[in-house]
C-alpha cells in the first residue's frame, strides 16, 4: 500500500496527487487551478524497460560522442523510446523534465496530466499557453477543501 503523502523537494510532507484532485502550482506567482485527469508513476511499464537502462544508454551515447556532438544520437534514442512507449505524451514529458538527470538532480517519476481552469503563470508570461499539459507531480499541490 502506498503512502497518501510524499516529500517535497524541501522535505515537507505533501498530499499525494491523484486523478480527480484539484491542484495548483504553489511556487508560481499566479498559482492557477486545475484538475488532474491522468497520472503516470510507472515509467518502466510505459517504456518497457527500467529507467536505469535508459539513462545508462544516454550516458554511453554521450561518452561515445565525447569529442563531437552527441545531441543527435541522444535525440534519436529518445524519439525512438517515445514512439515505442505506450503513452507518448507522458513519455515526452518525462524526457523534457528529466533532461539533465544523469549529471544532476533526481529523477522525476510521477507525472500528472492537468486540465487548467485558471492557468498558472509561466516564468515571465502571465499564463501557460496550453490548458491541457503533462507536468511533474512534485510541482503540484492539492487545493484544500
Amino acid at each position: 500500500m502506498q503512502a497518501a503523502w510524499s516529500l517535497s523537494s524541501t522535505g515537507q510532507k505533501m498530499a499525494k496527487i491523484r486523478i480527480g484532485d484539484l491542484v495548483h502550482m504553489y511556487r508560481r506567482k499566479t498559482k492557477g487551478v486545475g484538475l488532474v485527469i491522468e497520472s503516470v508513476e510507472d515509467f518502466p511499464e510505459i517504456f518497457g524497460c527500467e529507467l536505469d537502462v535508459i539513462f545508462e544508454t544516454i550516458a554511453k551515447l554521450a561518452e561515445v560522442q565525447r569529442g563531437g556532438f552527441a545531441y543527435s544520437s541522444i535525440y534519436e534514442f529518445k524519439q525512438r523510446m517515445i514512439e515505442e512507449s505506450t503513452n507518448s505524451e507522458a513519455a515526452l514529458a518525462f524526457f523534457l523534465y528529466n533532461d539533465n538527470v544523469p549529471t544532476e538532480g533526481r529523477i522525476k517519476e510521477h507525472f500528472v496530466r492537468i486540465k487548467w481552469f485558471k492557468q498558472p503563470s509561466d516564468y515571465e508570461s502571465t499564463s501557460m499557453i496550453r490548458s491541457d499539459v503533462w507536468l511533474p507531480a512534485l510541482w503540484m499541490k492539492k487545493i484544500k477543501n
